[in-house]
């Protein structure tokens, strides 16, 4: 694509209504190269026009190309982000593009009005990643706050962009959102998570950085190769060398490539040429260049004496590689006079011993041996040390999470779903409720009238295994009341012991629900009898 094509898409989403295209097309503008032949295009755009709100934009874009631009005093600035956070119809991003010329002089002054604004709440979601940007470098402590509610934001940018400023404003905020950072679907997300998990538990994260980087899905990869550089090398190079050895990926190869060839050391270079004959086509070619660029390297870091030409003729050759140091000068076995001497000088050699001294020395060592262990007390037996319990955030437990959110239904009907059965999923509890409610009052089919007397809510010899499981042990319950059934059969409660859930309580009778009342506290004890969905039953104990 042509540049005056590049301009001109630019200037039309500069010029378009939709916010998150506006932005977009501020992201792109920071992004582009700044040719002689993109400013002439740019400036002709510019000039050219027409609307005079777009064109106050453009020209505001423009001011920043000029290295030479008159500053804007401090003050007017001040006012102008005021009065644009105090309008209701303003133009986000007019406020961004002053907020990006903001200083430290007025950074105060601007924090204390986006503060008094609610900037988290009262600005868009295309807005709010560039007004991150301002908080992650003048931000303080009091802002961490409102960072860790935008660390919960639905959109990636907005996430990614909180992340960062909460990182340098208050870090250790973001410990408690590592679990869900992790498990986040976003792979950028979880690779900026797995680089904060690094400050807390170093093996831990290197554990999820080497997870991402052999991931089946090429984004993972990338993401983890985008973050790398922020591990110490030491830490990570080994899983770089055998990521090396696997990726086709001709583009995930060149970062990992860089990533070793700016951190030389002498046994990466062997590797690196056990590797190049191992591969072929494009991934052999790519490992010729890393191997030119390590060589290199260690030539300039004074590591090697000789040409990186040179160097490399041996290590592709299959030239035997001298050896580090000089010579070490070997010991005259045939001179080793004694055992002893023989491990002073190293040989091993052992001096020639009679069998009958042999067997006299290994009876006396035997009886030295029994007499000792007769005459010592039995140590204690050593008490076993329980294994310490894995961290939430340990690998295994992030991958059965992600799993299991991987299988969680999507919240329309399935593919395959009825209309009917799309319904009653949705209503989830609200309609087994309402059921068992209904069942309560009409009675259980083919019973007859009077089920509103005889009839108990959950007739467990005519309910299915599946949906009922078998008679469970008394508890003592205590929770709050969500709801009393009509008919004066049972109460459903909130339960808070023994564990959290929802619990309709039958065997009540009209008389017994006398004295409770919707929204009042319920405490006694129930027999377990069966389960509906995410529903407990259970009977009321006398």
């Amino acid at each position: 694509m042509q540049i005056e094509q590049v301009i001109a898409a630019l200037v039309a989403d500069f010029r378009g209504a939709d916010p998150a295209g506006r932005f977009a097309a501020l992201a792109r503008w920071e992004s582009l190269e700044w040719t002689e032949a993109a400013l002439a295009a740019w400036r002709s755009a510019v000039a050219a026009e027409p609307d005079p709100a777009c064109r106050a934009v453009l020209q505001r874009l423009t001011a920043r190309l000029d290295r030479n631009r008159p500053r804007v005093s401090p003050g007017r600035l001040v006012r102008e982000i005021e009065a644009l956070l105090e309008d209701p119809a303003r133009d986000e991003l007019s406020l961004v593009l002053a907020l990006q010329e903001v200083t430290v002089v007025e950074a105060p002054l601007v924090a204390l009005s986006l503060r008094a604004a609610g900037w988290t709440s009262s600005l868009s979601a295309p807005a709010l990643p560039f007004v991150l940007r301002f908080f992650q470098s003048f931000g303080s402590y009091e802002d961490a706050k409102a960072l860790e509610e935008l660390c919960r934001h639905p959109d990636p940018r907005v996430l990614g962009a909180a992340i960062e400023a909460l990182e340098r404003i208050h870090p250790e905020s973001l410990k408690d959102l590592i679990v869900p950072l992790l498990i986040n679907p976003v792979p950028g997300i979880r690779s900026r998570a797995v680089r904060l998990l690094y400050r807390w538990d170093p093996q831990e994260a290197l554990r999820h950085f080497e997870a991402l980087l052999f991931s089946e899905d090429p984004a993972e990869r990338a993401a983890a190769l985008t973050h790398a550089v922020f591990f110490p090398y030491p830490s990570i190079g080994e899983i770089l060398l055998r990521f090396l050895g696997r990726e086709e990926d001709p583009e995930l190869l060149r970062q990992a490539g860089a990533l070793v060839a700016a951190n030389p050391t002498l046994e990466a270079a062997p590797r690196l040429a056990d590797l190049r004959r191992a591969r072929s086509g494009a991934a052999r070619e790519l490992l010729d260049g890393i191997l030119q660029a390590v060589a290199q390297s260690l030539v300039v870091a004074g590591l090697i004496r000789e040409t990186p030409s040179a160097y490399l003729a041996r290590l592709v050759g299959d030239a035997p590689l001298p050896a580090d140091g000089a010579g070490v000068a070997k010991p005259n076995l045939a001179t080793a006079p004694s055992l002893a001497g023989a491990a002073r000088s190293g040989s091993g050699e052992s001096p020639m011993v009679k069998a009958g001294e042999a067997s006299r020395a290994g009876s006396s060592a035997a009886a030295h041996a029994e007499a000792k262990a007769a005459s010592a007390e039995l140590p204690a037996a050593p008490r076993p040390v329980p294994a310490p319990a894995s961290p939430p955030y340990a690998l295994a437990a992030i991958q059965e999470m992600r799993r299991r959110q991987a299988r969680r239904p999507a919240p329309g009907a399935a593919a395959g779903d009825t209309p009917g059965r799309a319904w009653f999923l949705r209503g989830g509890v609200a309609v087994l409720l309402a059921g068992v409610i209904w069942l309560a009052w009409m009675g259980w089919p083919g019973r007859g009238p009077g089920g509103r007397e005889s009839s108990p809510v959950v007739d467990r010899s005519e309910t299915t295994p599946s949906s009922v499981s078998a008679r469970g042990p008394e508890v003592w319950l205590e929770g709050t009341i969500l709801l009393l059934d009509p008919s004066g059969q049972g109460i459903l409660v909130r339960a808070d012991r023994p564990e959290p859930g929802k619990v309709f309580v039958q065997g009540f009778g009209a008389k017994g629900l006398a004295g409770l009342v919707k929204g009042g506290r319920f405490a006694g004890r129930v027999r377990i009898v069966g389960k509906e969905r995410l529903t407990t039953i259970a009977d009321l104990v006398p």
